[in-house]
């Protein structure tokens, strides 16, 4: 990749391998067999450029963002797709960086049943973020739409700020560091697809176990708070421990960066997993729960119903149109008439041949019509 000679910071690689991973996906679609080659020489590539950056370690980033999706997808998926690579030893790997197995990576607290930090990955929890680490971020922090991760940081007006100011941004470093570094965030559930894919290679109970386990240990930290998932667990296992008490705030949580959106994502997929290993449904219900809570909130607003995807010290709010991206993948393993009304939030909650709006996630909606019998030229039409 054209790139600048040294990369700081802790987040990019992604992006390198976002350029490529549809090369594998085209070959199994019926591509060239020269994308099979393509696919596995730019994953080479890629491992070795961002190694001798030192963004990876041992094939993986050492200090992945809560595990993000992105960073799943595109470092994971890419290979996923053909077993294009050592398949079993990283599946192995990656799995045990965050089970507790790997002698060299201390991630995973088992007895409390939580991921140390946000910020973890083949080097462990990072439990403190230095200047460097964000400075890839703050010019697009500066120069977008991205609220304040908090409205009380000292000396930092709430509605405004210049993240490339050395002196503002010193304040709310110390503030996130005081709040966000340490501790579990429901972001840190997408690592369940790491420890799936080890168990699907092994077959060894101990990671089927562990999927499960994390995953009900974020339902119980629901249930404690009145039902709502908390975004933010202490290293003592206490919801709101660097918050004040809050069960809103933290990283990738219900305030910041983008609100709920990553955060129900990440359910979803810890959902879809435990599913996978059980073919129980009910693996869903956390998922479930969320979106039924977020549409009981929700407010008609220019003549369509919209949910809260944000949640500050004002309570809820950021309303838009509930997307069907996620419902749409709880009914596809379900097949369940519930998680088809979860859809149909998304448009006319009483037809479902309405016509779906792109706005609202028309692509997963639009597929969703057609496989029940509409829409015929949707096909077409994506």
């Amino acid at each position: 990749m054209l790139w600048r000679e040294h990369w700081p910071g802790m987040d990019g690689s992604d992006d390198a391998y976002e350029s490529f991973y549809t090369f594998p996906l085209f070959y199994a679609l019926g591509g060239a067999e020269d994308y099979r080659y393509l696919a596995r020489k730019q994953w080479e590539a890629m491992m070795w450029q961002f190694t001798e950056y030192g963004q990876l370690h041992r094939e993986f980033d050492h200090t992945m963002t809560g595990c993000t999706t992105e960073r799943v997808i595109f470092i994971f998926i890419f290979w996923l797709y053909l077993n294009l690579i050592r398949c079993g030893i990283i599946n192995v790997r990656f799995a045990n960086f965050y089970t507790g197995e790997d002698p060299e990576t201390d991630n995973y607290d088992p007895e409390l049943r939580l991921i140390k930090s946000p910020i973890n990955g083949s080097r462990g929890a990072q439990l403190q973020m230095t200047a460097e680490d964000w400075s890839t971020h703050r010019w697009v922090l500066g120069h977008h739409i991205f609220p304040l991760p908090y409205e009380d940081i000292p000396d930092v007006p709430s509605y405004v700020a210049d993240w490339e100011d050395d002196a503002v941004f010193e304040k709310i470093l110390a503030v996130l560091n005081q709040r966000i570094a340490k501790g579990d965030v429901p972001i840190n559930l997408l690592a369940t697809t790491l420890v799936t894919h080890a168990y699907l290679y092994t077959g060894r109970e101990e990671y089927k176990n562990w999927v499960l386990d994390y995953l009900s240990a974020w339902q119980t930290r629901t249930d404690q708070n009145n039902g709502i998932v908390p975004d933010n667990i202490g290293l003592s296992g206490q919801i709101g421990e660097y918050m004040d008490g809050k069960w809103w705030g933290g990283y990738y949580g219900w305030r910041w960066p983008h609100g709920g959106t990553v955060l129900l994502e990440a359910l979803t997929v810890a959902g879809q997993n435990a599913m996978l290993l059980t073919g129980d449904d009910q693996m869903l219900n956390l998922a479930r729960s969320q979106f039924d809570h977020l549409w009981e909130l929700r407010q008609k607003i220019d003549n369509e119903w919209r949910v809260p995807y944000r949640h500050n010290d004002t309570g809820w709010n950021d309303y838009w149109p509930m997307s069907s991206e996620l419902p749409v993948q709880l009914w596809h393993l379900s097949g369940s008439s519930a998680d088809a009304e979860r859809i149909l939030h998304a448009g006319d909650p009483n037809r479902l041949n309405h016509t779906f709006s792109v706005r609202g996630g028309g692509g997963d909606a639009g597929w969703f019509r057609f496989v029940n019998g509409h829409s015929p030229d949707y096909p077409e039409h994506v």
